[in-house]
């Protein structure tokens, strides 16, 4: 992944034994001198039918914010869009955090 330090953690995560599938990758962004409290939240789903969809989760710190699924037939179709999102978080100041 083109995040910095996402390839190095996904990966250390699927080594010792996590899937991809129900990782969540939450990334703030907090800047109290402008005011800006935000999270957003990207998960990948295994669906009925063999595919996959990927839960992207945002808003205010604090609040309900919004969802957004989209589903995806492969997972490498679901790798790459989380690469491309990642890429645009971190130009608008959010950083990683991982959990499972």
């Amino acid at each position: 992944m083109a995040y910095s330090g996402a390839t190095e953690e996904l990966d250390r995560l699927f080594q010792a034994g996590f899937s991809r599938i129900g990782i969540i990758i939450i990334l703030p962004c907090i800047n109290p001198e402008q005011n800006r409290h935000r999270f957003y939240s990207i998960a990948v789903q295994d669906g009925l039918f063999g595919n996959f969809y990927l839960i992207r989760h945002w808003g205010r710190i604090g609040t309900n914010g919004r969802t957004l699924s989209q589903g995806f037939d492969r997972l490498e179709e679901v790798e790459n869009q989380i690469d491309r999102l990642l890429q645009i978080r971190k130009r608008h100041g959010y950083f990683m955090k991982t959990s499972t």
